[in-house]
């Protein structure tokens, strides 16, 4: 029998962490242009389904924000789903956000997306303004929102940037919520902070880089995307890579987390998978046991669902010819053709 304290004793991230903490690492996408905007931050943003199924993930690149390119991207969503910003949107996105019917959004508590370099007299009108134009939006159309907080010198680095405190100590009065006393203050960088161990952990693994080979199928020529010969799109390759292994923590396998993301021709992520459960399944009957409990393979194995297969199943475009597929461990025979 598998030992049914095991989930407990070595839980995941949760699915709405993981979606805020890969809208965060899609603020460092390396963009063609990596032009800087004195006035908007670069932000992140996981689209997620009613049924709590990512979506479609972007960030902001090319002059575009990122919940513009998500909503102009995929018009036919239905209602209900939610959204994922690492920052509090601004005004454009939020008329979008409420334009597409979105359920929920998420965001950090950290400096919003509008929010300029020069905080001048004139900057900080323009800036309440804005503030008062998103947080006007959000209760007409009754949108729930929510700021959602989530080794050591890493951890200190991720803590630099992304925790303003000067940010922090105006929050009152910038977030919309009743209180927010000097108690309140410092769960808020408590959770953050955990948060940023969880991300910390992810990079320590991945210190030394990677080296990237382009694997092609016989005969094919394609050469769309190859971070072996092109700098910018190694950096790229880099982060997709390290964004399959925040996919890979959510596994129901405990020996083997395994994460995928499918990037389209045109540089769009068009699928994320780990590998799992089928949807809905009873948990009961499939134990998230680890490989050291005896039956595990049997009561596991014949039931999980490869991080490529979830990946290619749960994608947001039929077309995926000259994709490319990142993916944390070497695909299996199943997986392959």
């Amino acid at each position: 029998m598998a030992n049914s304290s095991y989930a407990a004793i070595n839980p995941r991230v949760s699915k709405y962490d993981l979606y805020m903490i890969l809208a965060l690492w899609m603020e460092r996408f390396r963009d063609e242009e990596q032009r800087e905007d004195p006035v908007s931050k670069k932000v992140g943003a996981v689209l997620v389904l009613p049924n709590d199924i990512s979506y479609a993930i972007d960030c902001s690149r090319n002059g575009v924000h990122a919940v513009a390119r998500l909503i102009m991207a995929h018009p036919n969503i239905p209602e209900g789903c939610k959204v994922f910003v690492s920052r509090k949107p601004c005004s454009l996105c939020t008329k979008l956000l409420v334009q597409a019917k979105v359920e929920r959004v998420f965001y950090l508590p950290i400096e919003p997306e509008y929010f300029p370099k020069d905080l001048s007299k004139e900057n900080k009108r323009g800036f309440e303004a804005e503030k008062s134009r998103v947080d006007n939006l959000f209760k007409k159309k009754d949108v729930k929102h929510h700021s959602k907080p989530m080794q050591k010198k890493t951890l200190n680095d991720l803590m630099k940037k992304y925790w303003n405190k000067r940010w922090m100590d105006d929050a009152k009065e910038c977030l919309p919520w009743p209180s927010f006393d000097k108690k309140t203050k410092c769960e808020v960088k408590k959770d953050f902070e955990n948060m940023m161990k969880w991300m910390a952990t992810i990079f320590v693994e991945a210190e030394e880089r990677y080296s990237f080979e382009l694997k092609r199928k016989p005969g094919s020529k394609n050469t769309v995307f190859n971070p072996a010969e092109n700098t910018t799109e190694g950096e790229q390759a880099y982060h997709l890579i390290i964004l399959a292994k925040f996919l890979a923590e959510r596994t129901d396998d405990p020996k083997t987390g395994v994460g995928a993301v499918i990037l389209s021709e045109k540089k769009e992520i068009v699928g994320l998978g780990w590998n799992g459960f089928p949807k809905k399944a009873r948990y009961g009957e499939f134990a998230r046991a680890s490989h050291r409990d005896k039956g595990a393979e049997d009561s596991k194995y014949p039931y999980v669902i490869h991080a490529e297969q979830n990946a290619l199943m749960l994608r947001n475009t039929k077309n995926i010819e000259n994709a490319t597929l990142f993916v944390t461990k070497t695909p299996c025979d199943d997986c392959t053709p």
